[in-house]
Parts: C-alpha cells; sequence; structure tokens
C-alpha cells in the first residue's frame, strides 16, 4: 500500500531536480522515491500548485450506487420481505447492476427503521414458507440442515436438494 510522502521530501525532491539539475531518476534514487513520483510533483509543481498528496484509501464508488437511491429504495419497498438476492436480479432487469456486497451495504446505510433492516440472503419468514416440511440435504455431504441456516442461494450453489 502507498504512503504519503510529507511536503519538506517532496519540496527537497524538486529542489535538487531543478537547482542541482538532477535527472528524475537520479533525484529519486537520492530521497528514495519513485521516478514517477518525481516526475508527477514536477507536473504539479509546473501547473503552479503544491505538490500535495491526495486522499489514500477510502471509499471512491459509493456515488455510483447513491445515484440510484430512489431506483433501488422503490424496488425494495414494493416488497419488502424479498432477499438481497432478489432485490438483485429485480434491479438487474432495467439494467442496475450492483454486487451483493455493495446492495448490503446500501441497504445497511439506508435503514431507518423497521421498515428497512438488514436483510439477510432470504427471510425467514419466507424460507419457513418455501421449506415447510422439507427437509434438505447436501447432495455432496449427506449432512441435514435446518432452515433457519441454510440460505437459499448458496443451498443450490452448494447442491443443497430437498430430501
Amino acid at each position: 500500500m502507498s504512503k504519503a510522502r510529507s511536503l519538506d521530501l517532496r519540496q527537497r525532491t524538486l529542489a535538487a531536480v531543478q537547482e542541482e539539475g538532477l535527472s528524475d531518476r537520479e533525484a529519486a534514487a537520492r530521497f528514495k522515491v519513485s521516478a514517477a513520483s518525481v516526475s508527477r510533483w514536477r507536473a504539479l509543481a509546473a501547473d503552479g500548485a503544491v505538490p500535495m498528496h491526495g486522499p489514500l484509501g477510502g471509499d471512491r464508488r459509493s456515488h455510483i450506487v447513491e445515484g440510484h437511491a430512489d431506483a433501488i429504495l422503490t424496488v425494495f419497498h414494493a416488497r419488502r420481505d424479498m432477499a438481497l438476492a432478489e432485490l438483485q436480479a429485480e434491479l438487474a432487469e432495467p439494467g442496475l447492476r450492483f454486487g451483493y456486497g455493495t446492495l448490503r451495504r446500501f441497504v445497511n446505510q439506508h435503514r431507518s427503521g423497521p421498515h428497512l433492516r438488514a436483510i439477510f440472503p432470504i427471510s425467514i419468514k419466507r424460507l419457513g414458507e418455501i421449506t415447510a416440511g422439507v427437509r434438505l440435504r447436501c447432495r455432496f455431504t449427506g449432512r441435514k440442515a435446518s432452515y433457519r441456516s441454510v440460505r437459499i442461494s448458496r443451498a443450490t450453489s452448494l447442491g443443497c436438494q430437498a430430501a
């Protein structure tokens, strides 16, 4: 992971390039930074900007899902007992494709009471209706699974079926 270099180091490196006539690579070797960094700092200084570091890490793409917040919440409010996988599938129909984790973070950030709760892969109520009177077994391991511990999306991908 990259580290932000201090403004003092950046200024000393630029001074070595400008005053001593060092190349970018020579200055980079002297101050133990990359030649690309020296080149970038020189471009910033040439534009008249202070060669400060920008923000490191953090969220850079939540604005994409936030831009479609109204559409996501409309689909969710239409049927509140849906699982995240179902929400994901319904959003994909009009062309809104988001990852499972992205939707989970979005819903958790926007929950504001009982109507927007943390959604599990399938709601316990719906899972109970689907599996009422059915004992699930994994066809690979043969182990039983209670309906509370089975996630339908995972169960189908792992080969679980009604026993």
